[in-house]
């Protein structure tokens, strides 16, 4: 049996009505300008890194034909968050997590609002990866050997922003030295979002809804 699952989000209309991604933009009068350093649009320049002022996530609209789950698929702001239900938050408070930042959100279908959480990730385990250990693939094969020759965190950072022109490099195994987590993703190699046997049996039993797992062979805690 598989020690991690990677958490998706539902695509399944039967469970997220007939929108996908379930937000569908934002409310009239809300100023969504990168100048306004508040907005969804300067956030989602945001990817990865700690987040220094609070963003306004007030209102978020989901489609009329969308139903409400405890994750809602989103991507109004950075790539690689999640919106989640306060049921499916507090579950997350209480086990070992990557670096994350959690703030309100409010989401609005017709006439009524639903109080969410962001779920912000910060890319901190990207420096305690493994790199001699880890596999790295690229789909160009004229960078492929040079991917496979990253060592270590600096050959990666030297790499993504000197070759890999648009940042397709991938791990197809991650080896992190670091405590073992149980909701995580790594970084921009690997952006998957993880969870340990131990919380995906805790969300099962919780019977939450919009969440699907898929059987994870490519981590490793060591």
């Amino acid at each position: 049996m598989s020690e991690y699952f990677i958490v998706k989000e539902s695509i399944d209309s039967n469970v997220i009505g007939s929108h996908y991604p379930q937000c569908t933009g934002v409310l009239n009068g809300y100023n969504n300008d990168y100048s306004n350093k508040k907005s969804l649009y300067y956030f989602a320049h945001q990817k990865g890194v700690k987040v220094k002022i609070e963003p306004d996530l007030s209102s978020i609209k989901v489609g009329q034909r969308t139903k409400i789950t405890d994750i809602v698929s989103c991507s109004l702001g950075p790539g690689n968050d999640m919106v989640v239900s306060n049921k499916l938050f507090s579950l997350i408070k209480k086990i070992e997590t990557s670096n994350i930042q959690f703030f309100d959100c409010l989401l609005h279908k017709k006439e009524v609002s639903y109080k969410y959480k962001w779920v912000h990730f910060i890319y901190n385990l990207e420096e305690f990866v493994d790199y001699k250990k880890s596999v790295f693939f690229h789909p160009n094969e004229k960078i492929l050997a040079e991917a496979k020759e990253i060592k270590d965190y600096k050959s990666f950072l030297v790499f993504y922003n000197e070759v890999d022109t648009y940042g397709f490099i991938k791990t197809e195994k991650t080896f992190i030295r670091h405590s073992p987590l149980d909701f995580f993703t790594v970084g921009r190699f690997n952006q998957k979002h993880y969870v340990s046997l131990k919380f995906q049996s805790k969300l099962l039993s919780e019977g939450l809804l919009g969440i699907e797992f898929e059987a994870a062979d490519d981590i490793v805690f060591v």
